[in-house]
């Protein structure tokens, strides 16, 4: 019982110090971070418009890939990408002579929007993958994020972290 006295007063006194305007001051973040369904129509609004923006870009890149068109693909690719970009279509090409199949299919876990306008992506994949060379089927599953750009009225990929959902073979 005790205890149970001891956690709730804790956590009360967090809530506590999280919601008044002093903590506010004192735990500033450097970008605004949404937790949990958003209340209001407009933060409802804004949370789903970016979660579109973010699953029809994730789609159009994971699509040009699957397809093996990598001039599409390079097209989703921010001029500033963290990597070297020409590095990262070098794998590209470099995953389409290795396999002769490329399917990969993607959940995506969260959404989150920084203040200047980057798009964070945090996804589950399964991806399946048939070498060329050896005939068989390999297939590979995790967990990744990409973040997202806006460049030219049209977000792009602006980084990736490991494991890599693109260009496996060389980077």
């Amino acid at each position: 019982m005790i205890k149970f006295i001891v956690k709730f007063t804790l956590i009360a006194f967090l809530i506590l110090i999280l919601t008044s305007q002093k903590a506010e001051a004192f735990w500033k973040l450097p970008f605004e971070v949404k937790i949990g369904n958003p209340q209001s129509p407009i933060e409802k609004n804004e949370y789903y418009q970016t979660q579109l923006i973010a699953t029809k870009t994730v789609n159009n890149l994971i699509s040009a890939y699957e397809n093996k068109n990598s001039a599409k693909f390079m097209n989703f690719v921010s001029e500033d990408f963290t990597l070297d970009k020409s590095i990262l279509g070098s794998s590209i090409r470099q995953d389409y002579l290795k396999y002769s199949y490329i399917r990969i299919n993607c959940f995506v876990n969260n959404v989150v929007k920084s203040a200047d306008g980057k798009i964070a992506v945090s996804l589950n994949y399964t991806r399946t993958l048939e070498d060329r060379v050896a005939g068989k089927m390999i297939s590979d599953s995790g967990n990744t994020e990409l973040i997202l750009i806006k460049e030219d009225n049209v977000y792009k990929l602006y980084s990736m972290r490991k494991p890599y959902l693109f260009g496996i073979t060389g980077i």
